[in-house]
């Protein structure tokens, strides 16, 4: 009889311990392989980008607290500083719809990096993407790794914060009705296009759940551990479309957007939503640390009900037809 542990079918379905150990090894394996590489070319590339000593408008003046070189917006409340995991009210920035970048017909994002039969190679491939995944969560307690807000990210970076629109141009809001912000680069439509090309991986996870529900002897050792964790690569922490990290800094406030991502790409590569947020949950299990004032999810218990309520909204998201590709 094929082992419990490694069914899908269930609601919840935990990975093993043994599976869970396996997937633990590998991470470390290629996080101390590329770890000391990756560190000293995001430290270079970080000193070139960026001067935390880069001069501010003085306080008092309209524009206070931002960049002289071009901030984007103003400053939610500092009087203390939040944790990187608890989901706090969206800050409404002054140059929301300047920034908002739209198409030609009107309405939406300008999605010409989601079409980019190159772009969506690189946010896809296996080895880019194992290589930052796998430095990330090994440096993720990194005394040097920044948490910043978007508002602190010069105008003309290509992560600069722009509102969060669906395809048709209308604003997507929290659940507290706060706009929420995207890197300009990181358009939801690149996520279907990255989720449409991995829809291989989704009708091979598919195929094995079919084996499992039929049992016998088709389904003797079968589990899709490993075709979902290859597919969810791109989105786990340090992949291509890992909207909050990048060169050694983790923006808090990309947080909602991420997760709702995590929810467009999976729906659009076919996985099935409870397959996914098992994986997350397993994932969290090892590796996240929540604030304590963070409510966790009464089925996912290790993972942060704000963040699975977003990645479910992402899937209704793709499949009303609200995000998707137009020709």
């Amino acid at each position: 009889m094929r082992p419990s542990c490694c069914t899908i079918a269930a609601p919840r379905s935990p990975l093993c311990a043994a599976e869970l150990e396996a997937i633990k090894r590998d991470f470390q394996k290629a996080g101390e392989e590329c770890l000391a590489l990756v560190k000293a070319e995001l430290r270079a590339a970080l000193a070139k980008k960026y001067n935390p000593d880069q001069p501010r408008v003085p306080a008092g003046n309209r524009d206070g607290g931002q960049w002289t070189g071009g901030g984007s917006a103003a400053s939610p409340d500092s009087s203390g500083d939040r944790t990187e995991d608890v989901v706090t009210p969206r800050t409404r920035y002054a140059q929301a719809e300047t920034n908002t970048r739209r198409d030609a017909t009107g309405g939406g994002n300008v999605a010409d990096t989601a079409s980019s039969a190159n772009t969506v190679a690189q946010d896809t491939s296996f080895w880019h993407n194992l290589w930052g995944v796998g430095s990330t969560v090994w440096t993720r307690n990194d005394p040097e790794r920044q948490k910043i807000w978007s508002y602190e990210l010069p105008q003309d970076h290509p992560r600069a914060p722009v509102e969060f629109v669906d395809s048709d141009g209308v604003p997507i809001h929290d659940n507290q009705g706060q706009p929420i912000f995207r890197p300009t680069s990181m358009p939801p439509e690149r996520y279907v296009a990255a989720g449409l090309a991995n829809q291989s991986l989704g009708t091979i996870i598919a195929g094995y759940k079919q084996q499992i529900v039929q049992g016998g002897p088709a389904a003797e050792g079968v589990s899709a551990t490993v075709p979902l964790a290859l597919a969810l690569l791109p989105v786990s922490p340090g992949g291509s479309l890992d909207a909050e990290r990048f060169d050694f800094s983790r923006v808090r406030d990309y947080r909602h957007y991420l997760n709702i991502m995590i929810g467009v790409y999976s729906a659009a590569a076919g996985l099935d939503q409870d397959n996914v947020l098992s994986a997350i949950d397993d994932y969290a299990k090892l590796f996240s640390n929540f604030d304590a004032k963070e409510r966790l999810d009464d089925v996912y218990g290790h993972s942060a009900r704000q963040d699975v309520e977003d990645t479910k909204l992402g899937y209704r998201l793709y499949q009303s037809g609200r995000i998707r590709l137009r020709p």
